[in-house]
């Protein structure tokens, strides 16, 4: 490829007998529009090398000789000299030849199967002009190409996600958060891929709260638990109203058990922030996952809430050790503020906790140590 720079310096290969006629002043209007025009009467002195100024200098640093034909020059051997350089350039790429026909001549066997430009008036041509500027930048009247069909778009957005996700940016203007948004909530779609585009999607300040709402209730387990991951990680006011109390036990409903910690975990949040009751949690009392119900637990236990208590109460039937020892530290701390309906209450969580199934010795000593605690307080 031929290097364009801002600026092209452009050598003139002309006859003298056309320079007056045509070529001093198409070289300044060349000049005037940002190309460095070279001729020799404004270039060479008294004193200077002929072949040195023209061919080591003016035609070796051009990036595009101009050959300006006419009845005068097309027989000059001088102009087929300075030809047979730039033609030899032009075969390293380091040139491009433009020819301009000022006369209707015979045309060089040589350029023959090079495109020339013909300027009729040489009074009035500026169209001319401007397509020989356009050839020395290398600039086409080809319009600009525009966005591809939607399914070739979704075609070479996949092969990026599959090659090269890394390098898709949904701020280049390459792809629209419009395309990744349809390939995501697109089912058709392998589950690997649409995980992929999620990946890249969620990289994006141009996130789409409503998109997110969608994808939380996705067949595909791995999308609903990245999206609850991500929310979690990333609370955010507008995705806070994506939920109310009925959808999020929806997505506690979760078959999926690591689903169901991250629903968990969501649901937890959402307390915290006021945005739906915290009764919500008691609906994972009864779960089969003691992760389930051990982040519940943790979470009840940190709100500033005067019935977590009861809240707790729900849990009753957890063996997991660690979550009862939650359960009755948080008794054993507070016990001292309780009146008789909350005492029975702790009393009555306790026992259920002692009497649990595949609990340990220790934990069940535990338990009844600080039942008869309470029950000498009663």
């Amino acid at each position: 490829m031929i290097e364009q720079p801002s600026r092209s310096k452009v050598f003139i290969s002309h006859a003298s007998e056309d320079k007056e006629r045509f070529v001093l002043q198409f070289a300044t209007k060349l000049r005037e529009h940002g190309v460095d025009a070279w001729i020799d009467i404004w270039e060479m002195i008294p004193g200077d090398s002929l072949v040195d100024k023209v061919f080591y200098e003016g035609i070796k640093n051009a990036k595009a000789m101009i050959i300006v034909l006419s009845n005068n020059s097309v027989d000059k051997p001088w102009v087929r000299e300075e030809l047979n350089r730039g033609f030899l350039d032009r075969l390293r790429g380091k040139c491009r030849i433009i020819p301009v026909a000022i006369d209707d001549c015979s045309i060089p066997e040589p350029l023959q199967s090079t495109i020339w430009q013909k300027i009729n008036d040489l009074n009035n041509y500026e169209t001319e002009f401007n397509r020989i500027v356009d050839a020395i930048y290398g600039k086409t009247s080809k319009p600009v190409l525009g966005s591809p069909p939607e399914v070739a778009r979704r075609a070479q957005l996949i092969d990026d996600l599959i090659t090269s996700p890394e390098s898709i940016n949904l701020m280049s203007g390459k792809y629209t958060q419009e395309d990744m948004e349809s390939l995501l909530l697109d089912k058709l779609e392998a589950p690997t891929l649409r995980q992929q585009a999620l990946e890249v999607y969620l990289s994006s300040p141009s996130r789409s709260a409503l998109v997110l709402g969608t994808l939380i209730r996705d067949t595909d387990t791995g999308i609903r638990r990245r999206v609850m991951r991500y929310i979690h990680n990333n609370p955010a006011p507008d995705l806070f109203e994506l939920f109310n109390e009925e959808n999020i036990k929806q997505i506690l409903r979760d078959p999926e058990l690591e689903n169901a910690v991250a629903a968990t975990r969501l649901a937890c949040d959402l307390v915290e922030a006021g945005k739906i009751d915290r009764k919500v949690l008691t609906f994972v009392g009864k779960h089969t996952y003691w992760l389930v119900r051990k982040i519940a637990i943790e979470c009840i236990v940190k709100l500033d809430a005067p019935d977590k208590l009861e809240l707790l109460y729900y849990f009753k039937n957890t063996n997991y050790h660690v979550s009862q020892k939650i359960i009755r530290e948080y008794i054993e701390t507070n016990y001292k503020d309780y009146d008789e309906v909350q005492l029975k209450l702790a009393i009555e969580l306790l026992t259920h906790l002692a009497n649990a199934k595949r609990i340990s010795d220790t934990t069940k000593s535990k338990n009844n140590a600080l039942i008869n605690k309470l029950q000498g307080i009663k």
